[in-house]
């Protein structure tokens, strides 16, 4: 069974039932370790030795997850990341099971496990800071509604100070086009 980056814990819980207490086992996902993290790293060098665009990638990932954990570790020291070097794992993770391997997602943020996922097929660092940013905003407001609500405030702001800037100002455009939920629009420019 090959090793897919994603550490499972057991943790036994209690609770009442009928009949007294019941055990039962309860899956906890924690964050990827720094001794997987050295892992991936010498993989991406051994196996893009002659792919140095995929292989950087990978590696500025890996970076910029260590980066995002110290920095989380202090804010949100309950957000987790893991990281997924295999797709099949990504895939089963990010729920994302029935999407063929090239139309899985870079990353995404699982605010019901308080979870980053990282598709290390795909990411870069720009991806785990996406990811990051969700978890960040998640952590401070802790509601959809409020978050939003501070997105498009953020936004409105911003935008005044991008109008010398067309490149940004169209990547950000473009980039709201490829959600269809408006409510999540500003966060998505945001991150």
């Amino acid at each position: 069974q090959e090793d897919t980056g994603e550490v499972q814990e057991s943790e036994v819980s209690e609770e009442e039932g009928d009949a007294g207490p019941v055990l039962q086992e309860k899956e906890k996902t924690v964050s990827t370790t720094e001794d997987k993290l050295r892992e991936m790293e010498a993989n991406a060098r051994k196996q893009h030795r002659r792919n140095p665009t995929k292989r950087n990638r990978k590696l500025a990932a890996i970076r910029a997850v260590r980066s995002a954990m110290q920095s989380l570790s202090g804010i949100a020291p309950d957000v987790k990341i893991v990281v997924h070097d295999t797709a099949e794992s990504y895939a089963k993770a990010s729920e994302e099971i029935k999407r063929s391997k090239q139309d899985l997602s870079k990353g995404t943020w699982d605010p019901a496990t308080n979870t980053i996922h990282i598709n290390l097929d795909k990411a870069g660092s720009r991806t785990v800071a996406h990811e990051t940013f969700h978890a960040l905003l998640f952590n401070r407001f802790k509601d959809e509604g409020k978050i939003q609500v501070a997105a498009e405030k953020l936004i409105s702001e911003l935008r005044p100070a991008l109008r010398g800037n067309s490149k940004l100002t169209s990547y950000l455009d473009e980039f709201a086009t490829r959600y269809s939920d408006q409510d999540v629009i500003s966060e998505e420019q945001l991150a």
